[in-house]
């Protein structure tokens, strides 16, 4: 995790590129910043993009809104499908990345 607030970094992610099987691409960014500075909610909003990338994988938007309504992004996370295993991967990266930003602080 790097120490700036403002650096884009990688806090999870998972390849696999084996073209015999399905390949598997998760992949979580975020800042420090969106992630200690949210609102003190316990519920995320998960939205989908499709064309947000070449290869039309979806893009989950992860983020929170306040009680004025104000959204407050925490996250986007890469993968090739939307299915259980890709909604926990994003769920546990957020959770873990918000971990490691407020043990920092």
């Amino acid at each position: 995790m790097p120490i700036e607030m403002e650096r884009v970094w990688a806090c999870r992610r998972h390849l696999s590129l084996d073209l015999d099987a399905n390949p598997v691409v998760r992949f979580t960014m975020t800042t420090r910043h969106l992630l200690v500075n949210s609102p003190k909610t316990t519920v995320l909003q998960v939205d989908t993009a499709y064309k947000l990338n070449v290869l039309g994988y979806p893009v989950f938007n992860v983020s929170k809104s306040d009680a004025a309504g104000t959204f407050h992004p925490h996250a986007l996370v890469l993968c090739n499908s939307q299915d259980v295993n890709d909604f926990s991967f994003d769920l546990h990266s957020i959770q873990n990345a918000i971990r490691q930003s407020i043990a920092i602080l």
